[in-house]
């Protein structure tokens, strides 16, 4: 089996606001737009895709529609504080602000749409001390 492409798919209860999340802070286009089904790829990198469906549409299975728990869709970024601004102007919720981890991220959470996390990182210099007491030093990681 030769595999073309993967997507992340998402139910939504909320599938404009995702949308235009993904569209206007992320920097997603559009590239298909049903009201029930959007799909969106960002210009920069296209290999990201994102899916949106409506979670109430017959093609999702009746078991499925609740929001998510425990969903995160994270992302590598070259400058977290600047979409962290981005969001927080936007009105979006902040569950973690920016924060430095030893392991070499610096990290912000925000509450998405249907019960999603977003998982923004960016790599910056992990703490050399943590590294080796985590069996990790000269790893890159």
């Amino acid at each position: 089996m030769t595999f073309q492409r993967c997507v992340t798919s998402l139910f939504s209860d909320e599938i404009e606001l995702a949308r235009d999340r993904y569209a206007h802070l992320l920097g997603f286009r559009i590239d298909m737009d049903l009201g029930w089904f959007v799909s969106l790829r960002h210009d920069d990198h296209p290999e990201l895709e994102i899916a949106l469906t409506d979670a109430q549409h017959p093609s999702v299975p009746k078991d499925r529609r609740t929001p998510a728990s425990g969903l995160a869709v994270a992302f590598v970024v070259d400058d977290v504080d600047a979409l962290h601004e981005a969001l927080s102007n936007a009105g979006v919720e902040i569950v973690q602000a920016p924060t430095d981890h030893p392991w070499g991220q610096r990290q912000v959470l925000a509450a998405w749409h249907d019960g999603v996390l977003l998982d923004v990182i960016q790599f910056i210099e992990p703490d050399p001390d943590w590294m080796a007491a985590n069996g990790l030093a000269g790893a890159d990681v």
